[in-house]
């Protein structure tokens, strides 16, 4: 895969809107990169603390320990150190440190510089193991920070910014040690069900982010194989990873797609400049939408006729129509009326059978098409239907032939789904869909 393929699957995943940034102290480092100041990483910031309680980082003695072990360990030799020093006060100016520590704030150039890089995403969420306020800083505007004990939500037009290996405003918050870890694997705890839970369904980005945090590792592996039933749109797990020879290619390893940078910010960059060129693509397509939406509610008679009788015209304006829901399927419920209005007046001459031949290739385009999810579309089709089945060939009432051999080539194009549906309106509301649909069925 290519970056600009990763790009657009992105894109396609921001428009759809369920976005999960995962943030590290990569980023941090990336917002610094060109200053003084140096976001520590987590083993980082527990030397510097080792250093200040002057105790000595012994390597061979922490050599295959976790960070969280490490901490630990950093407490019993605080309280080894002074033997009048309780547990849960080590604990506490261990975290007091720590939430000193990560006190630094961007500055208004390099806010300026990474908040369209984020806004780009268009996150739902923005989880971060970090402890700083750096998100905030850059997103003042948007981002709500939340704290490991509060629930993943935010306001209407927030983004929630969930910290959460917790927040330096609260240093009872701070997740360091190894007794805080295990915490989090509880029985139902909610941090590790949501975010289990935001894996699978959404395209999470980990920017600056190492996974191998054992709760985050648990919640892929969560995702993957506890929920592997459920079917969910536009929901990838996408890695960047620091390289200083980086790949062009995307590559994946599981279903962990993976693409490398030398630099966070030039490939956010790039990201940036191809999103924009899509919403630029967007609103485009946004005005034609608009025109057509108008062309449906003003019953414009040169686009009924064209829809009766051209046949690829007629796709596309039903694709269309269905890709763009939000905006169009009300109107062209509406359009659609007047379609069938146009059909019954081409009908009125003696032996106009062409009319019900063009109303019965049009309800075939609808059905072959239909999503059962926009109910009330479903009903408006099979309403028209209703209206005119019994004129489908000779068999019951109906003497348009030509509706019979487009009906009989075709009908078997429908889902089955759908034929299921129709028999049920049928038998409630039209004899004839019945009898149409149980051909289609017995078969």
């Amino acid at each position: 895969m290519t970056k600009l393929e990763l790009f657009q699957i992105i894109s396609n995943a921001a428009d759809y809107g369920n976005i999960c940034l995962f943030v590290g102290a990569g980023f941090s480092k990336a917002v610094f990169e060109e200053t003084t100041i140096k976001p520590p990483t987590w083993l980082e910031l527990l030397q510097k603390i080792y250093t200040e309680k002057n105790i000595r980082f012994d390597e061979s003695e922490l050599l295959g320990k976790s960070c969280p072990e490490i901490a630990s360990y950093l407490v019993s030799k605080m309280m080894s150190f002074d033997e009048n020093l309780k547990y849960e006060d080590a604990i506490k100016s261990l975290k007091t440190i720590v939430c000193r520590e990560v006190q630094y704030i961007p500055n208004e150039n390099e806010c300026k510089t990474f908040a369209p890089l984020l806004k780009a995403f268009n996150p739902e969420y923005i989880i971060t193991t970090n402890y700083d306020l750096v998100l905030e800083a850059i997103l003042p505007d948007i981002g709500y920070p939340l704290a490991p004990t509060d629930c993943l939500k935010s306001p209407r037009k927030y983004v929630p910014i969930y910290h959460l290996h917790g927040i330096c405003q609260t240093p009872s918050s701070i997740v360091i040690t190894n007794e805080d870890y295990i915490q989090l694997f509880r029985p139902n705890d909610y941090r590790l069900e949501k975010l289990a839970l935001i894996m699978k369904e959404s395209t999470v980005i980990f920017l600056g982010y190492a996974i191998g945090d054992q709760n985050v590792k648990t919640s892929i592996d969560w995702a993957n194989n506890i929920y592997k039933g459920l079917d969910v749109e536009n929901a990838k797990k996408i890695q960047i990873v620091y390289k200083s020879n980086p790949s062009n290619e995307v590559y994946e390893i599981g279903n962990m797609m993976t693409i490398e940078t030398n630099k966070l910010s030039l490939l956010l960059n790039e990201f940036y400049e191809f999103r924009e060129n899509k919403i630029s693509e967007a609103k485009k397509e946004s005005d034609n939408l608009l025109k057509l939406r108008e062309a449906y509610l003003s019953g414009d008679k040169t686009l009924i006729d064209a829809f009766i009788s051209d046949e690829n015209k007629r796709k596309i304006i039903i694709k269309k129509s269905l890709d763009n829901r939000v905006d169009l399927l009300v109107p062209f419920q509406f359009f659609l009326k007047n379609v069938y209005n146009q059909c019954w007046i081409n009908a009125r001459p003696k032996g106009a059978f062409k009319a019900y031949n063009d109303m019965t290739k049009i309800i075939l385009d609808l059905l072959i098409v239909m999503d059962l999810r926009n109910p009330s579309f479903f009903i408006t089709v099979a309403n028209e239907f209703s209206k005119f089945a019994e004129y489908i060939g000779n068999k019951y009432y109906g003497q348009s032939f030509s509706a019979a051999e487009t009906w009989n080539t075709r009908k078997l194009e429908i889902p089955k789904n759908v034929c299921k549906e129709l028999k049920k309106y049928g038998f409630n509301h039209s004899f004839y869909i019945e009898q149409l649909v149980d051909e289609i069925l017995e078969n």
